[in-house]
C-alpha cells in the first residue's frame, strides 16, 4: 500500500538451505483477466457452494443428509472463495486451513448418512465423528506452521496433509454413491447415486487430468478455469437430495445441464477451429479475426437448432430415461379426475391409473378419519377396506411422510429407518414396499398410499416414483377439494340438526317425544345402531335409562330401571 504501480521494489528471500537472495519486482497492476481468473471465478464458485447449502438446509435441516451437506458447502466455499487471499494479504489463512479440515469430515459424514444411513452408521453413532477427528487432527498439526518463520516451509507438508485427505474422502464418497448405484434395492438410491457419479465425474476431471499432466510437465502452469467444473457437484449433490420434493427440478436440472454442455461445446469448437486455422494458415488468422467470427456465428446459426435437441435428448437418455411413457397416463388421469366428485370416486380412479401402469401386487389407499383420528384404507371395486390395519395422526409413518415429503422405499433388504421402529409391527404385516405421501397445498398430509411389490417381480424404477408422485400430487388437490366440500356440507347439516332440536323442543309436549327427537337428530350426526339417554331421579338419588336403543330396536323393559352398580361405562361417564 506504499507504493505505486510502476515503482521497483526489492525482495528478500530465503532458500530452504538458508541462503539469502534478493531479486527486484516492478509492481504492476493486475489484468483484468487475472482478476477474473483468481478472484471472481473462485468467489463465483464459493457462491454456488454457499447457496446449495442453504437451499438444501432450508428444506431439509431436519434431516442429517440436510445438515452436513451445509455444513461441506459451508467450508468448501470458504476454501474456494479464500484461495485469492491465500496468494495475496493472507488474513484468511487460518480460517482456510480450518475449512480444508472440516470440508473433509463433513464429505465423509455425508457419505455414510446420504441417502440414507446405512446400518454401521446407526449401530456406532459415534463413527459419524470419524472424519472429523482425523480433520482436527490434521488442523490441530497445521496450525502452528502456518507464519513459522522459523520453520517457514513446515506449513506445505501440513497443507499437503490436508489435500490428500480432502481427496481421500472424496473418492471415499463416490465410491459409497458407485456402490449404492450398483447394489442398492431402492429405485432412489440407484438414482441418487448415479447423479453423483455423472456429477462428480464432470467435476472433478478437468483438475485430475492436470493433476496427471504436471506430474510428468511440471512447467503447466494452473489456471483457475480448470475450478469452474465444480460447481456442477454442490448442484447434483443438492439435485440428488431434493429431487422428489421440488416441482420442476427436473426440468430445471435438465436445461442446466444442456446448456452447459452446449457451452462447452460452443467454445471447445471455437477453440478448436482457431488452432486449426492457425496451424494451417501459419498464424494468419487472430481469434478476433471478423471473418472466423463470422464464420462462427454462421455454423451456431445453422446447428444450434439440431445440436441443443441432440444434446437435450442425450441429458433425458441419461437421467429421465422412460418418463415419456408416463406422461400421457398423467394427462388422461387429470381429464379423468376433474368431474370426479366424492372420496371413494376419487380413490377408486387413483386405483386404477396405479395398478394399470405400475402393478403393485396389492394397494392400500390411506385418508383420514374425521371422527377416529386415524387413517384407515379406502375400499377396493369389492367395497371393502383392502386392509383393517390403521394409522393414528399422530404415528410416527405419517409424520415421516409429511416431514420428508418425499416417498419412502422400504423393501428388498432396505433398511427401516430408526424413526419408524414403533411401526414395525405393523408396516410388515402391512407388506408394503413404497410408501408415497398425498399432500395438500400447504404441504400437510391429507392420505397416503402404501404399494407391496410389483405382480410382474420387477423391482420399483426411478420412473415408477417419479410418475406416482405425479399421481400423487394430482390426487391430493382433488382429495383436499373433497374434504373442503365435506366439510361445508357437514356444518350446513349440523346446523340444520340444532334447528330441528330447537324448533322441535319448543312445540313438543310429550316427554318421550322428546326423547325420540335427540335420538332422530343425533342420528344424523353420527350413524349408530345402539343409543340410550340416562337421567338422574332426584327422589331416589339414582340414574335410570330414559331411553334405550339396540341393534336400533327400543328395548322399553331397560327404560325406568336403576342403572345397576356393574354397569362401568354409564357410571365412569356420570362421575368424569
Amino acid at each position: 500500500s506504499q507504493y505505486q504501480v510502476g515503482d521497483e521494489v526489492a525482495i528478500m528471500a530465503r532458500t530452504l538451505g538458508g541462503e539469502i537472495t534478493t531479486r527486484s519486482v516492478v509492481l504492476q497492476r493486475m489484468s483484468r483477466n487475472d482478476l477474473f481468473a483468481n478472484m471472481i471465478i473462485p468467489w463465483f464458485i464459493g457462491l454456488v457452494y454457499a447457496g446449495s447449502g442453504l437451499w438444501v438446509f432450508s428444506l431439509r435441516a431436519k434431516d442429517a443428509s440436510g445438515r452436513v451437506f451445509a455444513l461441506f458447502t459451508a467450508s468448501a466455499a470458504i476454501a474456494v472463495a479464500g484461495i485469492f487471499d491465500i496468494h495475496t494479504f493472507n488474513r484468511f489463512t487460518y480460517l482456510w486451513t480450518a475449512s480444508l479440515a472440516i470440508a473433509g469430515g463433513a464429505i465423509f459424514n455425508l457419505g455414510w448418512v446420504f441417502p440414507q444411513e446405512s446400518r454401521r452408521f446407526r449401530k456406532s453413532t459415534h463413527f459419524q465423528w470419524l472424519g472429523y477427528l482425523i480433520g482436527g487432527g490434521l488442523l490441530l498439526w497445521a496450525l502452528p506452521t502456518l507464519f513459522n518463520m522459523l520453520r517457514p516451509a513446515a506449513y506445505i507438508w501440513a497443507w499437503r496433509l490436508e489435500y490428500a485427505f480432502l481427496g481421500v474422502v472424496l473418492l471415499f464418497f463416490v465410491g459409497v454413491a458407485a456402490y449404492r448405484r450398483y447394489t442398492s434395492t431402492s429405485p432412489l438410491m440407484r438414482q441418487q447415486g448415479r447423479i453423483i457419479l455423472w456429477g462428480a465425474s464432470i467435476s472433478f476431471m478437468p483438475i485430475a487430468i492436470w493433476f496427471l499432466a504436471t506430474a510428468n510437465r511440471p512447467e503447466i502452469r494452473f489456471s483457475a478455469y480448470l475450478l469452474l467444473p465444480l460447481i456442477l457437484f454442490p448442484l447434483a449433490v443438492a439435485y440428488a437430495i431434493l429431487r422428489y420434493r421440488l416441482l420442476n427440478t427436473d426440468y430445471l436440472f435438465s436445461r442446466f445441464i444442456m446448456y452447459a454442455l452446449l457451452t462447452a461445446v460452443t467454445v471447445s469448437g471455437y477453440a478448436l477451429m482457431v488452432s486449426g486455422l492457425s496451424l494451417v494458415l501459419g498464424g494468419a488468422i487472430s481469434p478476433n479475426n471478423p471473418l472466423l467470427v463470422g464464420l462462427m456465428v454462421f455454423l451456431l446459426a445453422a446447428f444450434f437448432n439440431p445440436l441443443r435437441t441432440y444434446l437435450q435428448q442425450l441429458v433425458d437418455t441419461v437421467f429421465f430415461r422412460g418418463q415419456g411413457a408416463y406422461q400421457e397416463q398423467l394427462r388422461k388421469f387429470g381429464q379423468d379426475l376433474s368431474p370426479a366428485v366424492g372420496l371413494d370416486e376419487i380413490g377408486a380412479l387413483l386405483r386404477l391409473y396405479v395398478e394399470e401402469t405400475i402393478k403393485p401386487a396389492q394397494l392400500h389407499i390411506f385418508t383420514p378419519d374425521s371422527l377416529s383420528d386415524y387413517y384407515i384404507a379406502l375400499p377396493d371395486a369389492s367395497k371393502q377396506r383392502t386392509t383393517d390395519l390403521s394409522f393414528a395422526t399422530t404415528s410416527a409413518l405419517p409424520g415421516m411422510l409429511e416431514r420428508n415429503k418425499t416417498h419412502l422405499f422400504i423393501g428388498g433388504g432396505t433398511e427401516l429407518p430408526s424413526a419408524l421402529e414403533s411401526e414395525k409391527a405393523r408396516i410388515a404385516l402391512l407388506g408394503a414396499q413404497v410408501f408415497a405421501p398425498l399432500l395438500g397445498r400447504d404441504t400437510r398430509l391429507i392420505g397416503f398410499m402404501a404399494l407391496t411389490s410389483r405382480t410382474t417381480g420387477e423391482p420399483y424404477s426411478p420412473q415408477d416414483l417419479e410418475y406416482l408422485s405425479s399421481l400423487s400430487d394430482q390426487a391430493a388437490i382433488a382429495i383436499e377439494r373433497n374434504q373442503v366440500i365435506s366439510v361445508l356440507e357437514r356444518r350446513v347439516n349440523d346446523m340444520n340438526v340444532l334447528m330441528r332440536v330447537s324448533e322441535g323442543i319448543n312445540v313438543t309436549q310429550h316427554f318421550d317425544d322428546v326423547l325420540e327427537l335427540v335420538y332422530a337428530q343425533t342420528n344424523r350426526l353420527i350413524s349408530l345402531r345402539d343409543f340410550w339417554i340416562l337421567l338422574y331421579d332426584d327422589e331416589n338419588d339414582s340414574y335410570k335409562y330414559a331411553f334405550y336403543l339396540v341393534d336400533d330396536i327400543r328395548s322399553l323393559e331397560h327404560e325406568n330401571r336403576p342403572v345397576e352398580p356393574g354397569l362401568g361405562l354409564a357410571r365412569d361417564v356420570v362421575r368424569t
